[in-house]
């Protein structure tokens, strides 16, 4: 295990703890990342659980705010960050006083998370956003937040992203992995981001049959209005992250950037799509879930 500065072809370098192999955000100490990575797989698990996993900005905290609004009931902003859930992020002790029905979170690759939750076939959320989206808004993301000590242009940063160079290793790795689990497993539900942008209520009405969560159809709305991006932005920087290494974020940085999709349009180059293609079109276009998006 070790603090790793990963550089990119223009010489800037990006802080990631690497443990065994695998690219970690340095949200703690080093030694204490190893030691919450590690622990995960053994992570006591109940049958109430429900896991919201997707790749790095690709809809994590949106989706866990609908799904803890679905299962509390109530069309009402939760007053924490889903940091506070994330496997990754906090200490099992942490996890283990949440009180139930837990909604925890991760980017986790799924062969790292709890043993348990599959054996328990607790419920999982899986959201798959376009990963040419997830590049551009994980290129701010990284540039934002203070850890990440990262000050590259985006032309550089894109060869890492493509390269399974930064946090959680290998993209299309990570989603061939969720794709044969949704193969095999009923207990685990997909949702596009694009989808959910485009017809949140249609998503939510979905999700909350996928949790056996009987809503009326004014909660749904609700729901739906209260997860809104413009609401969301307005409402949870409202709740600071106090339980990671801090000062967290840069000056004027927001974890809710834009929210948009088809972004990377307009960030891409003709030469930086064409990379992309060379790099990921036909893996892309073998994959069921990434079909959409070639």
């Amino acid at each position: 295990m070790s603090v790793v500065k990963i550089a990119d072809n223009g010489g800037h370098t990006m802080n990631l703890t690497n443990i065994d192999g695998y690219n970690m955000v340095s949200f703690r100490q080093p030694e204490i990342v190893r030691e919450i990575f590690y622990n995960i797989p053994q992570l006591k698990c109940r049958h109430d659980d429900v896991f919201v996993c997707a790749s790095s900005k690709s809809g994590t905290h949106w989706t866990w705010e609908i799904v803890s609004m679905l299962l509390t009931g109530k069309a009402e902003i939760i007053p924490k960050s889903k940091v506070a859930h994330m496997l990754e992020a906090m200490l099992t002790e942490i996890i283990d006083e949440i009180p139930s029905p837990r909604v925890l979170n991760s980017h986790l690759h799924l062969c790292r998370l709890p043993r348990e939750a599959l054996e328990k076939k607790c419920k999982f959320v899986f959201i798959l956003r376009d990963p040419r989206d997830v590049a551009v808004s994980l290129y701010h993301h990284c540039k934002g937040i203070s850890l990440y000590e990262y000050d590259g242009m985006f032309e550089n940063f894109l060869p890492l992203f493509l390269e399974g160079k930064l946090e959680y290793n290998n993209y299309l790795e990570y989603v061939a992995e969720w794709e044969k689990a949704l193969e095999e497993r009923s207990e685990i539900h997909l949702i596009y981001y694009e989808d959910l942008k485009t017809n949140c209520i249609d998503e939510v009405r979905k999700l909350a049959l996928f949790l056996g969560v009987t809503c009326t159809d004014d909660l749904i709305r609700d729901i739906s209005y209260k997860c809104s991006f413009e609401q969301m932005k307005v409402e949870k920087e409202k709740y600071p992250l106090e339980e990671l290494r801090q000062p967290f974020f840069r000056n004027n940085f927001s974890m809710f950037r834009k929210g948009a999709t088809g972004e990377w349009k307009n960030t891409f180059t003709v030469a930086q799509n064409e990379y992309f293609d060379s790099m990921f079109l036909e893996k892309m276009k073998n994959s069921k879930l990434l079909r959409r998006y070639t």
